[in-house]
């Protein structure tokens, strides 16, 4: 990595001591991929931690309620949603983050070939929407059988786990479900050794056909209820500038790699696809020219927060989430 003078180090690290540009006051998790770019500025913030392995990593930061419990966790929001409701968590969900980039592929197989019963399947986070929305799909709509409890398929605990699969040996499994920028990186990462990616499903498209076009909801920001109480301001500071970056990695994604870049640059052990899960470039790929292949999604876009949750909830034969899960 490019080293960076002493000088500048030291006028970075004297900004951020002063809070500038960083939610230093909040305690941030949040997994590394798409949801990370709504906090593309946020590198060099100690408070905002990152991680690989969120199926890991969420569910017992969910259930610290004490002095050290994050006061705002980014998370699949419908098993976030789940979570909170059936363990009575002190958190809710106030804001969509990202929509569904879900995609079933296979470098063994091609969508026009006939399913094979005795294929095997490895998608990530087993009771995330990704995994949800493909066996519901796969049992109902693509007459590939019942998943739910099968050992044809293997669950990682991340998409990250996927792609290192993938890459490392194609041939471990018939089917991959991945998401981006990993279908991206993994497509690019094969064909530098000539094998070809394909794609076997869209699974947006496949559900908006199947469920009266409904949308696949995919990452949510959780607030601490205790944080909201005793931090509002800065909790309502902290949703309104998610959505400007939000607004910013949408329609002028320049900006936001060229934040990246800055961070690519700094002389330090961890670095951007370490922190945030991808790579500057890969990030001006997908969002160059309205693209938008993050399906980042604004207020705008997201509408209410509790009709999406429960309008994917009720898709799948559940309740729906009580109103106390949500900001109010």
């Amino acid at each position: 990595m490019k080293k960076t003078p002493f000088l500048f180090l030291l006028t970075l690290s004297t900004l951020i001591s002063c809070g500038s540009n960083n939610e230093v006051a909040l305690n941030i998790l949040c997994p590394t991929g798409i949801p990370s770019l709504s906090f593309f500025d946020q590198g060099e913030n100690e408070n905002f931690v990152t991680t690989s392995n969120p199926g890991e990593v969420m569910p017992s930061a969910f259930a610290n309620s004490g002095q050290n419990s994050y006061d705002a966790i980014v998370f699949d929001g419908i098993s976030g949603l789940t979570n909170i409701t059936k363990n009575n968590r002190n958190y809710v969900l106030a804001k969509w983050i990202s929509g569904g980039t879900f995609y079933v592929v296979s470098t063994k197989h091609k969508k026009e070939e006939t399913f094979d019963a005795e294929s095997t399947i490895n998608g990530f986070v087993k009771n995330g929407v990704a995994s949800l929305t493909f066996l519901k799909l796969a049992k109902e709509n693509w007459n590939w059988g019942d998943y739910s409890n099968s050992n044809k398929i293997t669950f990682s605990s991340s998409v990250a786990e996927v792609k290192n699969t993938l890459v490392a040996n194609h041939t471990s499994f018939d089917y991959y479900v991945v998401a981006e920028p990993v279908l991206t990186a993994a497509k690019s990462a094969l064909k530098e050794k000539n094998i070809e990616l394909n794609v076997i499903y869209d699974i947006q498209e496949e559900w908006a056909s199947h469920y009266n076009n409904g949308i696949v909801p995919a990452a949510g920001l959780f607030i601490n209820k205790s944080s909201y109480e005793n931090k509002k301001e800065k909790i309502d500071e902290l949703l309104n500038k998610v959505e400007e970056r939000i607004n910013q990695a949408i329609n002028n994604p320049n900006e936001v790699v060229k934040k990246l870049n800055e961070y690519e640059d700094l002389d330090q052990n961890n670095d951007c696809q370490y922190r945030f899960g991808f790579t500057p470039n890969l990030v001006k790929a997908l969002q160059a020219n309205g693209q938008n292949k993050f399906n980042l999604v604004n207020n705008e876009k997201a509408g209410d927060i509790k009709k999406v949750a429960n309008s994917f909830r009720v898709s799948l034969g559940m309740e729906a989430f009580p109103d106390s899960a949500f900001l109010n």
